[in-house]
């Protein structure tokens, strides 16, 4: 499998990544990352997204070293970082941050906000008390929190000002790319919104590139430069942001479109009866040969079962995407499109 390739160097290559887990008395073979390639380019947002289950998070923790992989390796800055020692790994934290989804959890109730902010900087950089203080109120403030929440402990915080505090322990130690995993899942919709677009402006002012992971893909859609669709472990389609997601040719993209909120009631109500289709195919276990989605596709044929797709280049090379009708959905029009039929939350 290879990814759309750049002009440049990328910051960052996945190349043919594979993650293996075994599961059951039996020991059964669970594939959740299965031969992914992509890239990421410097200031540059890639968006995986993918159900619950589709391997998205097991694909971060493999990049961040957290998880042990089959095949396949990750190349930062052309340096295979998969073979990294420990010691290389500790260093790489200073370029590579990450965020996690709950910002409840993720954050440590029994030391205060410097402490926490101090204990990123005493294992990346060299800086005195001094200036690691001087840095962490800097940042606090610049995620939107006053400089004396460093004395504060998370509990006196809300869930998204907690999210804005893992924000700035992702950026104190001056990242190059940070991998934000279900970042804004645990949060309401208005707090949401102030974060993504907190994320562009720190994006903006630190040069950073993400790797954004959601299962809502109008969230992912609004942040991406580009976006990859997991399914089971496996990129099913690949392309632009704005592209992928007015003009999807997988049929599973469509699914994904579908499960977006919908305002106009008209158009939900027109959508219910596919979505409780799709529900009743989420039971359906991977299928040994043929296409994975195959059980739940409403387009599939006698060939999607016998043969697995080839994910190919197509639309002048902007697009990858793996399914045998991907021409029969070319200029199809998305489930549901439009400003009023399409949920436009920010």
């Amino acid at each position: 499998m290879t990814s759309i390739e750049s002009s440049a160097s990328p910051m960052m290559s996945v190349k043919n990544l594979s993650v293996h887990f075994s599961r059951g008395r039996r020991k059964a073979l669970l594939r959740a990352v299965d031969d992914v390639s992509f890239t990421v380019e410097n200031q540059q947002t890639v968006g995986i997204v993918g159900e619950s289950g589709s391997g998205k998070t097991t694909l971060g923790r493999a990049i961040l070293g957290l998880t042990p992989i089959a095949a396949g390796n990750v190349e930062w800055l052309g340096e295979d970082i998969t073979v990294a020692s420990r010691s290389r790994r500790r260093d790489l934290s200073a370029d590579l941050g990450v965020v996690f989804q709950d910002p409840y959890s993720s954050l440590n109730p029994t030391r205060t906000i410097g402490q926490t902010l101090r204990e990123m900087l005493h294992t990346s950089s060299n800086l005195s008390r001094q200036e690691m203080d001087a840095r962490v109120g800097t940042m606090l403030k610049r995620v939107g929190l006053a400089a004396d929440a460093a004395a504060r402990y998370p509990s006196n915080f809300s869930g998204g000002q907690r999210q804005r505090i893992a924000i700035a322990r992702a950026l104190v130690v001056q990242p190059r790319l940070v991998i934000c995993d279900e970042a804004v899942t645990a949060l309401d919709l208005s707090v949401q919104a102030q974060v993504l677009n907190l994320l562009r402006e720190l994006q903006r002012d630190f040069h950073l590139s993400y790797l954004f992971i959601a299962h809502d893909l109008d969230v992912v859609r609004y942040i991406a430069d580009r976006i990859l669709v997991f399914y089971r472990g496996q990129v099913v389609e690949e392309g632009p942001a704005e592209e992928l997601y007015f003009r999807p040719l997988h049929p599973y993209t469509r699914a994904l479109l579908e499960a977006v909120p919908i305002p106009d009631p008209t158009v939900r109500r027109a959508t219910r009866a596919s979505a409780k289709n799709q529900e009743e195919f989420d039971a359906a276990p991977v299928p040994e040969t043929g296409c994975p989605f195959a059980p739940r596709c409403p387009y599939r044929t006698d060939v999607c079962v016998r043969e697995r797709p080839v994910i190919e280049s197509c639309r002048d090379g902007r697009f990858r995407v793996a399914c045998h009708h991907w021409r029969q959905l070319d200029g199809a029009a998305a489930p549901v499109s439009g400003v009023n039929g399409r949920s436009q939350r920010w």
